[in-house]
């Protein structure tokens, strides 16, 4: 059993921040209506709409983090400071794949949803193996 590393991120921070927000029946809605193909890293997106709620909690998330150098890494700050709500479908494609997504989902129903809960995720190295274990996520309700 690996052992859990010790976050950087004060949990009693995250967990004050977390008890403040004040969320109407304790989730956002949320409307997936773009298709985006990014041919820079082949990879296939849906994005939602932009929810003042949501793009609230967001800056108020990453402002509350700012003091923690390690919470993001350059690559990914631009990302966080300029949210936009999406889901990623799948990435490093061929370009036929590529193309063959972004035609069946434009040609597809995108799906809704509600937001009930955020996950922290703190890992050693961002990739899937780590980001996918339960000792690696920290889930806070809204």
């Amino acid at each position: 059993m690996r052992k859990r590393r010790k976050s950087p991120i004060s949990s009693i921070k995250l967990s004050s921040f977390f008890s403040d927000v004040h969320i109407p029946n304790h989730a956002i809605s949320m409307e997936f209506n773009h298709v985006v193909a990014d041919e820079v890293d082949m990879s296939i997106m849906i994005e939602g709409s932009q929810s003042s709620l949501l793009s609230t909690l967001q800056k108020d998330l990453v402002n509350t983090l700012s003091s923690y150098n390690s919470y993001y890494g350059p690559e990914s700050a631009t990302w966080e400071k300029n949210f936009q709500p999406h889901v990623t479908i799948a990435r490093d494609l061929t370009p036929e794949l590529l193309n063959q997504a972004r035609s069946e989902l434009r040609q597809a129903k995108l799906p809704s949803g509600s937001i009930k809960e955020v996950t922290l995720v703190i890992v050693n190295n961002f990739g899937l193996e780590e980001a996918c274990l339960p000792e690696n996520l920290t889930c806070y309700k809204l």
